[in-house]
């Protein structure tokens, strides 16, 4: 606004020419003018209202909980613009002289401002007794002035700080004023503490309450456990940490607090992390089992283990991607049972500090165009970067069964670039191989296909019921018969590999490898009699890839899924091109002189294509074995794809070390076989079995993924325990059945929610109900005992904590099979 009252000039490129002169309402704030798609906002100085209002508590024994009988307020007047802006803080400007009315629940009251425009006034209220644990009540103040301006509050309360510091010998509790420099009040105000054992949303036991003034104490013997603190609402419940200093949080966490009280577990703050797994060592009050679970990269991960006599055990971490010099900060949920107490579900804060490279070099490689006519270039770049030092990157392009270009690079730092141009020799499949090595010693490959092709132009002059053929490099032959007369151009292309990026990745989401593939166009509409394709293969490239001939088969793409027509001889398949459905009307293979054929109903896009082999390690079994004898562990392999023609091995290790190695020659598709390994375990305790198919990778598979199987043996002398061993296995699995039963409670919930709004039978959710009904039914006959967690070594509740988690697992496996269907 200008020196004109309540008139805003509008002027343009900066002259003193007046183009609008806008009148200002006296009740406006600010305004907006639009000129086109232009907008600017109109902001004009008037009169705000701040305060703040607080009321003071008192609490004794006696008469409990009680507000204060005085209201203060502070707060100032000003003209100033809607909206706070920094730059025009100067204009604003305090009212002096000038009469606030405050309105509350009890009356109203004035004030007048100071020479800067601020007041503070104090207001009679009655006192009134709260519940000893509960202020809900926050009374409000309206302030306003002639003006119309206004401003609304809500009572606050003078608040101290609480600190509690619980351990197995006890308890001290704290009150401390607050320290925020806004107030300068300094008022220590009583509070009450209320305290006790908690889990699950519960106190467990007997709570303790306590009126405190400055400090208290509770002496004597506290469990180990989770203990809920609770303050009043005028207090702050505080944590002091010497290395994070004072932290009073926020919300609920203002008045309540979660402590834990561990007895001799001891869980590292901070560790280096050095590559590969992260075993962080822990320790507990003794001999004892340990459970835990963390979030890292996208997925939740879970673990258990066990302590020795002296209470020392290993947490297991997949600390995954971690730069050089990153911290990452992982909260593991922890838990224990051992013979000297147990604590569950408590928050360990862990911080994992990369002080070595620990990942390999991250390579970029990419080959342009990746479908190219043989006899032109494609432009390959390569750029490989390293957290540390790079040390080598070798650069190979590879045929299927010969190396082409071979070259080596030493490099001395953190990142490599390198381009260059390849001629496409042939109508054959291509590989790019980058491998590097920096200085840890760490490897990465990257692997790029490229194909070549050749694109062939025919004109054809159609008559009905003649054979017209087309041969392109000899290694694609097409018979065509039509059922018109003309003259029609036919471009075919036939390449080494799928151009469609999204056809090519559905081939691969099937399980076959594409050796070839075609492409015909036409420039109009052909009525065709029949087709032949004709397709041939080398005997090299199949002993390379270890695919037996009868792995070999033509696909055949309707716009929307890969086709093999061997398995659809006499049939028509519907199709979504231009000439309909197609019909197959024959199909072979020709082993003497290496070729596929298919007589079909019309052209479009073809594949010659394997079925390739699937290997996976499907059990690995006994997993109870025995110290100094000699056992029988069978693994069972099952092959979900394609026949294999080449040996390949299964090994077995215990503990990473390998303990037997069988060599498999041949493979039909879909076969299932056993292999037998004897193994004598040398001493008692866990061992990890790991069994692996195709280890050196001499297999090209659909899925290298589902290579492994890895299970959890124990290694025993005999049947027989001690009584302390007894007990502390029966803790274990009582605890085990106890966790799983609790935690399945609200799995069942959910699945349950889903398979109502999923329209599941009435049948099929009552049945799943009657199975949750028994769990709970064996669930309370175990807790007539007492509490679970205390009584978890009594032998009576196996029975009936294995039953009410078997019930349960039938309940959720009854609902997750309908969800499926």
């Amino acid at each position: 606004m200008n020196s004109e009252t309540n008139t805003t000039l509008v002027t343009f490129n900066g002259t003193k020419s007046v183009i609008k002169r806008i009148t200002v309402p006296e009740w406006a704030y600010y305004g907006e003018v639009r000129i086109g798609n232009a907008m600017a906002r109109i902001y004009t100085l008037r009169p705000n209202l701040w305060s703040e209002a607080w009321l003071n508590l008192t609490y004794s024994p006696e008469t409990g909980l009680e507000t204060g009988n005085v209201i203060l307020l502070n707060g100032d007047l000003k003209n100033k613009t809607k909206d706070w802006f920094p730059d025009w803080e100067k204009f604003y400007r305090g009212l002096a002289n000038e009469t606030v009315y405050i309105f509350t629940p009890w009356g109203v009251k004035t004030v007048k401002t100071d020479g800067d425009g601020k007041f503070s006034a104090n207001v009679s209220v009655p006192s009134e007794r709260l519940p000893d644990m509960v202020w809900d009540r926050h009374p409000e103040v309206l302030l306003l002035h002639r003006s119309g301006a206004y401003y609304d509050t809500t009572v606050d309360t003078p608040r101290s700080r609480v600190f509690v510091n619980i351990t197995s010998n006890g308890v001290r509790i704290n009150v401390e004023p607050d320290n925020d420099w806004r107030y300068h009040w300094n008022l220590t105000t009583p509070t009450v503490v209320e305290f006790g054992q908690y889990a699950n949303g519960y106190y467990l036991g007997s709570v303790t309450s306590l009126y405190v003034t400055s400090n208290a104490t509770v002496p004597g013997k506290v469990s180990p456990g989770v203990y809920l603190f609770k303050v009043l609402p005028n207090n702050w419940l505080c944590r002091r940490d010497p290395d994070e200093g004072v932290s009073c949080g926020a919300g609920s966490e203002t008045t309540q607090r979660i402590y834990y009280v561990t007895s001799g577990l001891e869980l590292p703050k901070d560790v280096s992390y050095t590559g590969s797994e992260l075993e962080v060592p822990i320790k507990l009050s003794g001999r004892g089992v340990f459970y835990y679970s963390y979030y890292s990269d996208g997925q939740r991960h879970y673990g258990i283990g066990f302590t020795d006599e002296d209470g020392n055990g290993k947490v297991k971490i997949e600390v995954g991607d971690l730069p050089l010099g990153a911290w990452k900060w992982i909260i593991v949920e922890f838990g224990f049972v051992s013979d000297k107490g147990a604590l569950f579900d408590i928050d360990w804060n862990l911080w994992v500090h990369n002080t070595v490279d620990t990942l390999p070099p991250a390579i970029r490689a990419e080959v342009t165009p990746q479908s190219q006519e043989v006899g032109k270039n494609v432009t390959i770049r390569v750029t490989v970067t390293d957290d540390g030092k790079l040390k080598e990157v070798n650069v190979t392009i590879t045929n299927v069964t010969n190396v082409l270009r071979s070259e080596s690079f030493n490099v001395s730092g953190s990142i490599f670039t390198y381009a260059f141009n390849f001629t496409i020799r042939d109508l054959e499949d291509y590989i790019l191989n980058v491998t590097a090595v920096d200085e840890a010693g760490h490897v990465s490959t990257k692997l790029v296909n490229f194909f070549g092709k050749a694109v062939k132009v025919a004109e054809l002059n159609l008559t009905t019921n003649e054979t017209h053929e087309i041969n392109v490099e000899n290694q694609t032959k097409i018979e065509v018969s039509a059922e018109q007369n003309g003259s029609v151009t036919m471009n075919v292309t036939v390449a080494a590999g799928v151009e469609n990026e999204g056809a090519r990745v559905k081939m691969a989401a099937k399980g076959y490898e594409d050796l070839k593939y075609v492409k015909v166009e036409t420039n109009e509409t052909v009525r065709y009699s029949w087709v032949i394709l004709n397709l041939t293969y080398s005997d090299e490239m199949l002993r390379k890839l270890g695919i037996s001939e009868d792995a070999i088969t033509l696909l055949y793409w309707n716009g929307t899924e890969w086709i093999d027509l061997s398995k659809h001889v006499g049939e028509t398949i519907p199709d979504n091109s231009p000439y309909g459905n197609i019909t197959v009307f024959g199909f072979g293979r020709d082993k003497a002189h290496n070729y596929v054929w298919a007589n079909v109903s019309h052209l479009s896009e073809y594949a010659l294509a394997v079925k390739l082999p699937d290997l996976t390690v499907e059990a690995i079994s006994p997993v109870r074995l025995y110290v100094g004898v000699p056992q029988t562990i069978n693994i069972t392999i099952r092959n979900l794809g394609g026949p294999v023609d080449k040996p390949f091995d299964v090994v077995l290790y215990a503990n990473g070390t390998e303990i037997g190695r069988v060599t498999v020659s041949e493979v039909s598709e879909g076969a299932e076989f056993s292999l037998p390994f004897t193994w004598k375990p040398g001493k008692e305790g866990n061992y990890t079995l790991k069994a692996v198919v195709d280890p050196d990778n001499r297999i090209q598979e659909s899925n290298e993924s589902n290579n492994e199987l890895i299970v959890l043996a124990e290694a025993t002398r005999g049947t027989s325990l001690s009584a302390s061993g007894l007990v502390l296995t029966l803790m274990r699995v009582n605890y085990l059945y106890y966790l799983y039963y609790t935690r399945n409670i609200k799995t069942f919930d959910e699945l349950y929610q889903e398979a109502i709004k999923a329209n599941v039978s009435n049948t099929t959710l009552q049945e799943a109900l009657e199975h949750k009904e028994k769990a709970e039914e064996y669930y309370r006959e175990a807790s007539k005992y007492g509490p679970v967690l205390s009584n978890i070594a009594n032998i009576r509740l196996f029975p009936y904590l294995r039953r009410a988690y078997v019930e349960l697992k039938k309940a959720i496996e009854i609902l997750e099979k309908a969800l499926q269907a």
